[in-house]
């Protein structure tokens, strides 16, 4: 982890007063010394929030720790991307699992269902996701007797294009102006998913767009520092295959939030089917950062 503490390191533009030393020469001791600035300090840290694939088949109590993360940090945004069969599935609405575990994360304010389409990087046929996104939008009409709802407040697209041209430009405005017209203002959120660093342009047409997806032996925020500043308000980091310690997480949510990231999600799993050994830290660490709080140096 020394590449991590050395990209978290405080930075300063001000020279350490023990590199200024006194001219022999000019120094007048009989004089005050000149005035100075107080150094300003540091901005506090950015609200993140924690975009979370959760592609864990909802058994019962598969989702608890899920539900228990919600309750213990109720200022914190989950964003959740549900996948019943890569889309949402061949039948009308998911299956009475899903609509018994959807229901329940809805009773929980702070977390916000995201359906999961995949666009084949631009190639998927356009009338095949915007049937998968209608589908989602449907899924708010579900007539149960029992109070059910499993709406979804916004669609992820996954395997979108990085490369800005004139066919993806289409294609993607296209789709996301389609989620904008079936699901209602302010439970529409779309974010689109290259996984790697992708044309600022995209991110006119997202409210989020994730600019990293990889395993964590190939992460490294010396990449993500190419990510325009303008936009890592809406810029978001995934990395699974975690192996470092609890205290490094901790160390790389703190140095993701000082660079400007919105969205996080890190996971000692290889694949997004299990909770990982460190969902709990990764829960409390995002909190933290949501708090303003800054963390110890």
């Amino acid at each position: 982890m020394k590449r991590l503490r050395k990209v978290f390191s405080r930075r300063s533009d001000s020279p350490s007063p023990s590199r200024t030393p006194t001219d022999p020469y000019t120094h007048d001791p009989r004089k005050p010394p000149p005035a100075t600035t107080p150094p300003k300090q540091p901005n506090p840290l950015k609200p993140a929030h924690i975009l979370l694939p959760l592609y864990i088949y909802p058994e019962p109590s598969a989702w608890d720790p899920l539900y228990a993360s919600l309750a213990a940090y109720p200022n914190t945004t989950f964003f959740i991307i549900v996948n019943p069969g890569s889309g949402p599935g061949a039948s009308q609405y998911p299956d009475s699992n899903y609509i018994s575990c959807i229901t329940k994360l809805h009773e929980y304010p702070n977390a916000h269902l995201l359906g999961y389409v995949s666009t084949q990087y631009a190639k998927r046929d356009q009338a095949t996701v915007e049937n998968d996104v209608a589908k989602y939008s449907d899924w708010a009409s579900y007539p149960g007797e029992s109070g059910e709802d499993i709406h979804v407040e916004g669609i992820f697209f996954d395997e979108a294009n990085s490369q800005f041209n004139e066919q993806t430009e289409k294609y993607m405005r296209d789709i996301s102006s389609f989620v904008k017209k079936r699901l209602p203002a302010g439970k529409n959120h779309i974010v689109f998913n290259p996984g790697v660093i992708c044309d600022a342009r995209f991110f006119e047409m997202a409210d989020e767009v994730v600019v990293c997806e990889d395993g964590y032996a190939m992460f490294g925020m010396d990449i993500l520092r190419f990510v325009d500043a303008g936009v890592r308000d809406k810029a978001s980091v995934i990395a699974h295959g975690f192996n470092g310690t609890g205290e490094e997480m901790v160390e790389i949510v703190r140095g993701l939030s000082i660079e400007g990231f919105a969205g996080i999600y890190i996971t000692t799993e290889g694949e997004y089917t299990g909770w990982g050994m460190l969902w709990e830290t990764l829960s409390k660490s995002v909190a933290k950062v949501g708090t303003g709080v800054r963390f110890i140096e």
